[in-house]
């Protein structure tokens, strides 16, 4: 558990997440006298309510504040037209309603969880502002609520400047003693109970494949480059990829020739990559795969992207 009064929203162990025990209903779009969490004005719409009296949901506001690309004001939000806005509080729940569905909202399918956001005026934040501010809703459709759709709207292949700023952002709870776990949610796909040398089981994790697995997640030229690797594996791509340490091998190399890629990962100074390449040459592999670091970084975003499809070129194992 952690009942840190502040932390990462992503960190080595994956991704804030709080486990509700029962589920609200439509009341939080003002039913029955309660507070609407996107109160409407005559002209206008209204900031969100303050967060101290969303009593059902856990809030939590952000350092700085997480900016999303311009088309979210108007997917999600009482926008008509494209906006700088920035995310200053996310408040999340367990919700089993429908009446979402009377605005604009987005329903993400994220692998296995089911997320409802939807994106509001807010008049409160714990940061400098860079752009208007807005509160984030979270409506989780299981008990397990995370902070991930904040990295899947930014869109880390288009939008890899806002992505890769929510892996180093900040959170501090709306009030204390809220306890929070991680989830990894590479863990969907492969069995982390059972150690078998898995670099997410590792004994030096946090501190080794994590540590290069965020320093990935929070690049933007990396980001983008390790979500096109996903779906372009092209000779062009794949070349990219070894050299920012993504991929195993280079795809120019002669078949077989590997201590000059450990040559280049030396210079480098990639010891993570030099660590996979060496590695290479005692299996006599002549295929590239994601290098250890690359599937450091995919297994906390393993949820967004093909992973089944994917989960042959991970380097998995030590």
């Amino acid at each position: 558990m952690i009942g840190k009064t502040t932390g990462h929203v992503l960190g080595p162990l994956g991704w804030l997440n709080m486990k509700f025990t029962a589920y609200v209903g439509d009341e939080i779009f003002g039913e029955a006298g309660n507070i609407t969490i996107v109160p409407m004005g005559p002209t206008a719409p209204k900031p969100a309510p303050h967060i101290s009296e969303l009593v059902t949901f856990v809030c939590l506001m952000f350092m700085p504040s997480v900016a999303l690309p311009p088309y979210r004001a108007m997917d999600m939000g009482p926008h008509s037209k494209t906006l700088s806005a920035a995310v200053t509080t996310v408040c999340m729940t367990y919700y089993g309603g429908k009446r979402y569905r009377q605005y604009k909202h987005i329903e993400l399918k994220l692998g296995p969880r089911r997320y409802i956001v939807l994106l509001w005026p807010d008049s409160i934040a714990a940061a400098p502002l860079a752009h208007m501010s807005h509160r984030l809703y979270i409506l989780c459709l299981q008990p397990d609520c995370d902070l991930s759709p904040l990295f899947a709207l930014a869109d880390p292949l288009q939008y890899p400047q806002y992505a890769a700023t929510v892996a180093r952002a900040i959170y501090a709870p709306q009030r204390e003693n809220i306890q929070f776990t991680r989830w990894l949610p590479i863990c969907n796909y492969v069995d982390c109970k059972n150690t078998n040398n898995l670099i997410f089981t590792a004994p030096n994790y946090e501190q080794t494949f994590a540590r290069a697995g965020l320093d990935i997640l929070s690049s933007a030229e990396k980001l983008q480059l390790l979500v096109r690797l996903v779906y372009d594996r092209s000779k062009e791509a794949r070349r990219l990829g070894f050299t920012a340490g993504l991929w195993t091998l280079n795809p120019d190399a002669m078949p077989g020739d590997i201590w000059s890629q450990i040559e280049d990962a030396v210079k480098r100074r990639d010891h993570v990559q030099l660590c996979d390449i060496a590695r290479y040459a005692e299996e006599g592999a002549d295929k590239g795969q994601f290098s250890t670091a690359a599937t450091a970084a995919l297994g906390m975003i393993a949820h967004m992207v093909p992973m089944q499809m994917i989960l042959p070129l991970l380097r998995l194992t030590l």
